[in-house]
């Protein structure tokens, strides 16, 4: 029974720590674009501003609800188109910041980006939505294997508990009947053993001739 005990326990140990994992994830990876940005660039209508960017991948996200996607268009120093919003794939939202698209930087260095609508745009890491539900449900599933674990170990504690044999009651005053032990069926004694008996005085022993005394 103590290792059900067992077994119930760390279930329920690992079921918590899943589901610690799932909440964790979900508060601190949702990370909302505004907070993540590297470049955070207002226009109030259409035009170009200038970032610093390092080689990588990167995300680009519009603050506000739109209904459709604005056009953004990266530069680099020479003028070479590095990428355009139509190059993108479909959006994502996070807290009514829109995705724009990913794009990447070849190289370290200055670049224009140019816009048609007003707005705040974000530049940031790439955060991918997909990842953190991939994370949340690596918790959920951590969860419930440790509830599976635990309810086989409570399935298992309530079995041997019924297994076991309820006493005897008796009312107040009686006392359960004293237990004899059976004799063994006839024909089946075991066999006694007797002392060896010793002949009368005078006597010699069974099987040799009486010893006269000499005549006088």
């Amino acid at each position: 029974m103590e290792s059900h005990l067992k077994l119930l326990l760390v279930g329920i140990l690992i079921f918590v720590v899943g589901i610690v994992i799932a909440i964790f994830l979900t508060i601190y990876q949702f990370e909302d674009p505004s907070d993540a940005a590297v470049e955070t660039l207002v226009y109030t209508s259409y035009g170009s501003k200038q970032v610093d960017l390092d080689k990588g991948d990167w995300q680009m996200w519009v603050g506000g609800s739109w209904w459709g996607t604005p056009s953004v268009m990266i530069h680099d120093s020479s003028g070479s188109v590095i990428w355009t919003s139509s190059d993108s794939g479909s959006t994502e939202t996070i807290n009514d910041n829109v995705k724009i698209g990913d794009f990447e930087i070849p190289r370290d260095g200055t670049y224009n980006v140019t816009v048609d609508s007003a707005g705040t745009y974000y530049i940031t890491e790439p955060i991918s939505i997909g990842g953190i539900f991939g994370s949340i449900c690596g918790g959920m599933v951590i969860a419930l294997i440790g509830g599976i674990i635990g309810l086989i170990g409570l399935i298992k504690l309530l079995g041997a508990k019924k297994q076991r044999p309820a006493p005897a009651t008796y009312p107040p005053g009686q006392y359960p009947p004293p237990q004899y032990q059976q004799p063994p069926p006839p024909g089946q004694y075991p066999p006694q053993q007797y002392p060896p008996q010793q002949p009368p005085s005078g006597q010699p022993p069974p099987g040799q001739p009486p010893v006269h005394p000499p005549p006088p």
